[in-house]
């Protein structure tokens, strides 16, 4: 059986494998076996920004998945704190997949409606409590000069993945707000960093935005909207969703959501207030790899002689296979096992044959990845 994909090349022949031990009785195998195991894994983050002085409403276009990644199923908030759902397809098996909200600062919410989708998905939506645009957005505008970019407060919100999951995609999107007054208009808006990767601060390239970032700039692992856009704008910010790339093989990734604030307009020096904002829509998308595999052997095998077999694992598609590890039972009537020769990756323990194949700079072993 295949236990785990991770990722690799687009094919690869598990070679020639042969060991040493005494059969006792009947065929070696019973033909070809086959067997197809199709892991599909996604995490992406969605976000969008609309155009009222209260909470603002969904983004201005929606988000199309990535050519050949499949978005996580519909999640479920279980409280203010976390949010929950599975992998599509055959790897929902693997466990849960669990957002939560690091920050008393901000709420999680599930709308229920195709508002708050991305591709048909109900993904999480987090945002700024009223306490916190009170408490911190109003001082955050107040008194400050025109066009001048203020940071509010912070928010936190971590993706946690059963298994690790090679390459995924977030897509964010996120909804902004605006308040006016016949002559004073303020903005709020969240930008949004990626703070850590399996609890580690990014390393360089690490973090990538491969279909471009709409109205933000990205520079540091974070998407900003730049002094360009906000100047004198009295309309509430507006951005396609963004989608970024984390490279290598990833099972917890950690999103700062920064509440931002500009006086845009006043000229009469009046007392402003800041905006609630329609928040950050995020979801999780992952490249989908169908692998199957055969095995071949002879019908039978000579008492103590060697016992020669091939395993081909292939790769059908869509995308290239990032590593996996094959698992091979010996038969039952060969006792005394030994591996006499076997590609690089492959280890005998008792009656359990293991063959792994890694992507660069990372090593595998049964049911567990780690990087090196």
């Amino acid at each position: 059986m295949i236990s785990h994909l991770i990722a690799g090349d687009p094919r690869m022949s598990g070679g020639e494998l042969r060991m040493r031990g005494r059969h006792r009785r009947g065929p070696f195998a019973d033909g070809p076996a086959r067997r197809r195991f199709s892991l599909l894994l996604v995490l992406a983050m969605v976000l969008g920004m609309a155009s009222t002085a209260q909470l603002a409403g969904p983004p201005t276009a929606e988000a199309a998945a990535p050519n050949g990644y499949v978005p996580l199923p519909n999640w479920t908030i279980a409280s203010n704190e976390n949010a929950t759902t599975t992998m599509p397809g055959n790897a929902a098996g693997l466990g849960t997949v669990t957002g939560h909200n690091d920050s008393y600062l901000s709420q999680a919410m599930w709308a229920g409606t195709d508002n708050w989708s991305l591709d048909g998905v109900i993904v999480p939506r987090l945002l700024p409590t009223q306490d916190s645009v009170t408490r911190y957005g109003n001082p955050c505008v107040q008194g400050k000069p025109v066009n001048q970019i203020n940071q509010c407060s912070a928010h936190g919100f971590t993706v946690t993945l059963p298994r690790p999951l090679v390459d995924p995609i977030i897509a964010i999107g996120m909804g902004g707000g605006g308040w006016n007054s016949p002559s004073a208009c303020t903005q709020n808006w969240y930008d949004v960093g990626v703070t850590s990767i399996n609890g580690a601060a990014p390393t360089a390239g690490a973090v990538t935005a491969p279909y471009g970032t709409g109205n933000y700039a990205f520079a540091g692992n974070r998407l900003s909207l730049p002094q360009s856009y906000v100047n004198n704008r009295c309309d509430a910010p507006t951005s396609p969703v963004v989608y970024l790339q984390l490279k290598g093989l990833v099972t917890s990734y950690s999103l700062d959501n920064y509440y931002m604030g500009a006086v845009t307009a006043n000229p009469t020096g009046e007392q402003v207030s800041a905006s609630a904002i329609g928040g950050l829509r995020t979801n999780t998308y992952a490249p989908p790899a169908d692998l199957s595999i055969s095995k071949t052997g002879p019908a039978s095998a000579v008492n103590g002689g060697p016992i020669q077999w091939s395993i081909n694992v292939t790769n059908n598609g869509p995308q290239p296979s990032h590593g996996f590890i094959v698992r091979d039972a010996v038969p039952a009537g060969v006792t005394n096992p030994s591996l006499v020769s076997a590609p690089p990756g492959c280890t005998l323990t008792g009656s359990d044959l293991y063959c792994s194949a890694a992507p660069p700079s990372c090593t595998i072993s049964p049911d567990a990845t780690v990087t090196t």
